[in-house]
């Protein structure tokens, strides 16, 4: 019985069926540049600007669970090089990053807009509705 609910599972997986699981954005596959706090949940919180965080990910749509210690945070979200100015809301929300996207792989750049006087905001988590996929690797130049 178990063979068969298997193979309809990874059959589904296989067509696009199955969204990945939603991820920290401590996770692996979200590189991140500047100063930041991890946080004991997965999260991370900055405040300088300039801060940035890039993730790949297949799929049609990107959230995130983010908090703000104030109304004055600013991020730049650049998907697949396209920018978008959101101001986040004080205390923790989900906020839909992209959606009404292609179907297939796309790059998602975050980047901290706002200084430190006006506030902390953090990143909690990353969710879509298809997979994620790791980030590029930079070479140092010899």
């Amino acid at each position: 019985m178990r063979l068969p609910a298997l193979a309809l599972l990874l059959a589904a997986w296989a067509a696009g069926g199955v969204a990945a699981a939603p991820i920290a954005a401590s996770d692996a596959n979200v590189a991140r540049m500047g100063r930041v706090q991890l946080t004991g949940d997965g999260g991370v919180r900055f405040s300088y600007p300039g801060v940035s965080f890039l993730l790949n990910f297949d799929g049609t749509r990107l959230s995130a669970v983010t908090q703000a210690s104030g109304k004055d945070s600013y991020l730049d979200v650049l998907i697949d090089g396209a920018p978008r100015k959101l101001r986040l809301e004080a205390g923790m929300q989900t906020t839909m990053l992209a959606e009404g996207l292609k179907p297939g792989a796309h790059t998602a750049e975050i980047v901290n807009r706002s200084e430190t006087w006006q506030g902390t905001a953090a990143l909690l988590s990353f969710d879509t509705d298809g997979a994620w996929r790791a980030p590029r690797r930079c070479r140092r130049a010899s």
